[in-house]
């Protein structure tokens, strides 16, 4: 703090919040590539297992920075989830880097915490999501996201979970298969060709006796995994902003899909 005659002080600035990315023993990043983007908050740059938010604004304390970067990371870490699984990556805060400006006289300086920045080695790393709204808390985005989070965890079958959320995607967020595919723009040919797999194939996993014998393929599984992963995704983008803009999705594409 520099005080000129009695008359001026100094406040704090969040100029940086650092993050360590952390995961289950399943991924590695040791091999990542660095990598940086502008959003209208901040810079982010990604490294060596650290992730460091550049703040654009003038924030004054830590909570109010890390409230301005709250949903990105929430999106962020809610994308990777469905793209490569749970626990393959999350943000556990480390520390922030803060400098000091003059403000009016007066006011006192809060205390800013310096921490250890934890080091890990990584392998690769998630792309966040676009910058389309989402709201990745509304509570049936979060129950479809638990079904798919234990079917990736290995505690449920394909099918079940499949047909479970595609039940909640067509009767809790819309009024039938036709006027879900109308709100979140999937096709209806897609929607119906989820509950039909899901219903009626699955091996020794299946949901009814009559498709035990009936296996389901590996482009099959595939495009079951990733129209589910479509279903939460534009259930979390209705949720927050039902008039964005959102491309069709149908079976030709939707193996294309990430958050």
């Amino acid at each position: 703090m520099s005080i000129n005659g009695g008359q001026e002080l100094n406040d704090p600035h969040v100029e940086a919040l650092v993050y360590v990315v952390n995961h289950d023993k399943s991924v590695s990043y040791q091999n990542a590539k660095p990598w940086e983007d502008e959003y209208p908050k901040f810079r982010v740059k990604v490294k060596d297992g650290r992730v460091r938010f550049e703040m654009k604004g003038h924030y004054l304390t830590l909570q109010e920075a890390q409230d301005a970067t709250k949903p990105f990371i929430s999106k962020w870490e809610f994308a990777s989830a469905l793209e490569l699984g749970p626990g393959a990556f999350r943000l556990v805060y480390s520390h922030d880097e803060s400098t000091l400006r003059q403000q009016p006289p007066g006011q006192s300086l809060g205390s800013i915490n310096f921490n250890t920045l934890v080091e890990t080695a990584f392998y690769q790393y998630p792309v966040p999501p676009s910058e389309a709204a989402m709201d990745v808390h509304d509570p049936d985005v979060q129950t479809m996201l638990h079904r798919y989070t234990g079917y990736r965890q290995g505690h449920e079958p394909l099918t079940s979970m499949a047909y479970f959320c595609c039940d909640v995607f067509t009767k809790r967020l819309s009024r039938g298969s036709q006027d879900a595919a109308e709100k979140h723009k999937i096709s209806h040919k897609l929607i119906k060709y989820v509950n039909n797999l899901a219903s009626n194939k699955g091996g020794a996993q299946a949901r009814h006796a009559h498709a035990v014998e009936r296996d389901l393929t590996a482009d099959e599984v595939r495009k079951l995994e990733k129209a589910v992963v479509a279903m939460i995704i534009r259930a979390a983008k209705v949720a927050a902003d039902p008039n964005q803009h959102m491309p069709e999705i149908n079976l030709g594409n939707v193996l294309e899909i990430s958050p």
